[in-house]
């Protein structure tokens, strides 16, 4: 987490991301090769007392891939929602996500490293040429919702 801080004359919003890093629990296929969903259980700090007891509190991001390129897609229609274990709040914000994913490799002395994030990790640590995908990733932005003052 960094140091919170605020702007100028508006006490309501942060300079800084604060972050909470959240794994993907699961991937579903919904057409084999181009369409899947990645299920995200996740309460943000906004949601108060959530009712539910059926499901847990989360967000799905649609995949879909076309002519080489990937696009993902907040989900927030409930009907895509059913049969996944997990519900939408709607303060959950696509404007507040970076997905990334995490690898790993070894340097030539055995030592493992992990990453997070695009591909600059393959320029500087060029002398690793083992990568492994380990997990895809949400860092999810929660620094306004914790400065924010109460109206």
């Amino acid at each position: 987490w960094y140091q919170r801080r605020v702007r100028g004359n508006n006490d309501k919003l942060s300079t800084y991301h604060e972050n909470v890093i959240i794994k993907r629990d699961k991937r579903i296929t919904v057409t084999k090769d181009t369409e899947y969903k990645f299920l995200f259980s996740f309460k943000h700090p906004g949601t108060g007392t959530c009712t539910k007891s059926d499901s847990k509190c989360g967000f799905i991001l649609r995949g879909s891939e076309q002519d080489g390129n990937v696009m993902f897609t907040l989900c927030t229609n409930s009907e895509d929602y059913t049969e996944t274990g997990l519900h939408y709040h709607d303060i959950i914000s696509a404007h507040d996500m970076y997905l990334y994913g995490v690898f790993s490799g070894n340097t030539p002395d055995n030592n493992k490293i992990t990453v997070a994030g695009r591909m600059w990790w393959k320029i500087w640590l060029s002398e690793i040429t083992d990568w492994k995908f380990e997990q895809t990733c949400i860092a999810y932005n929660v620094a306004d919702y914790l400065v924010a003052k109460p109206e």
